[in-house]
């Protein structure tokens, strides 16, 4: 997404039960042993590579413990990237929503257009809230951030509040292994995820009130992003981009009860070395309240920050977050076998 982006235009994963769904192990099924040959596969294969990102980060976060091998970075009122199971290892260029009244605009929250907020909600955490509002479209998108602390799963809490006739889609551009023109992903409409992987790299994209209109195509030629800003709706939709550079475009379904209201959800976004393991993965961090998952990890943040040996301070509040991005920058590989006596 990031070469056409922001205009406003005309193994390491732990299996655990969750509420995953018989019919999502079906399709994975078929999709492993060669039997998806009915699903809609995206043209254009293998799209037009993403150009470099030079812009500094402005808030770059993990957990703090050694189970969750997560980063990620904001830029630009987006999640910038999300690294996996290394801090230099980017899986995500870019996590984004895009708002579109199905007639006549569709466009980024990364658009120039916009007004961006960037908050720390804990001062003794690696905790952030990004407010984007778009003065002349009148909507406006709050998100926080949270670690599932014992796996490496991003929570996105999200409330969107705009105009009775808009529509919020999220725009994920996946470089897993490190690369973006070899992805393979998948949308999957029943359960509203979408799987993406290469080699021994996957990751899951989900949102607790599921998705509508979902497609996975190849940036530049048959992507939905670059379809949303022709038509300003998804006209044409895909269920599978094989081996390129693939981009996941899908609208938030909203419920009954929040028409007319501010639309809040969660999305999870999750990595393992297997699309099954990143999906289960997702959907169980799910099953928790956002709040409860915030809360454990700003604990382990507040918890990593007493125990350093450090002098009273009137610049305390600065000190501790220096320190925590720069424990941030560690990697975390072998971290947890040293702790639990397995390794050295």
């Amino acid at each position: 997404m990031r070469n056409h982006a922001g205009h406003e235009g005309g193994k390491e994963g732990k299996s655990r039960p969750g509420s995953f769904f018989f019919g999502l192990l079906v399709s994975f099924v078929a999709l492993f042993s060669g039997l998806s040959a009915q699903t809609a596969s995206a043209p254009g294969a293998p799209g037009e590579a993403s150009l470099p990102v030079n812009a500094p980060r402005e808030a770059f976060a993990t957990s703090a413990t050694f189970d969750s091998k997560v980063w990620f970075a904001l830029r630009g009122g987006v999640m910038a990237e999300a690294s996996w199971p290394r801090v230099a290892l980017t899986q995500i260029r870019s996590l984004v929503f895009a708002v579109t009244d199905g007639r006549t605009f569709a466009v980024a929250e990364d658009d120039p257009g916009i007004v961006h907020q960037l908050l720390i909600t804990n001062p003794r955490a690696l905790s952030f809230r990004q407010i984007n509002f778009h003065p002349i479209r009148r909507f406006s998108i709050s998100k926080s951030y949270a670690i599932d602390h014992d796996s490496s799963t991003v929570l996105v809490n999200v409330e969107f509040i705009g105009q009775t006739d808009q529509q919020l889609y999220v725009v994920c551009d996946p470089a897993l292994a490190g690369t973006d023109l070899k992805d393979t992903a998948s949308a999957y409409g029943g359960q509203g995820a979408f799987v993406m992987y290469e080699g021994d790299a996957a990751a899951a994209l989900v949102a607790n009130v599921g998705f509508d209109e979902m497609s996975v195509g190849f940036q530049g030629t048959s992507d939905g992003w670059t379809e949303l800003r022709k038509s300003f709706r998804l006209t044409k939709r895909y269920d599978k981009a094989v081996n390129g550079n693939v981009v996941c475009v899908a609208r938030i379904k909203r419920p009954v009860e929040s028409v007319g209201k501010p639309l809040r959800f969660t999305l999870a976004l999750s990595f393992s070395d297997e699309p099954e393991t990143a999906l289960t993965e997702a959907e169980h961090a799910l099953e928790a309240d956002f709040a409860s998952v915030q809360k454990e990890y700003e604990k382990g943040w507040g918890e990593w920050l007493a125990a350093l040996p450090r002098p009273a301070s009137k610049d305390e509040a600065q000190l501790n977050m220096a320190a925590m991005m720069l424990k941030a920058q560690e990697d975390k590989i072998g971290r947890s076998q040293v702790r639990h006596g397995k390794g050295r």
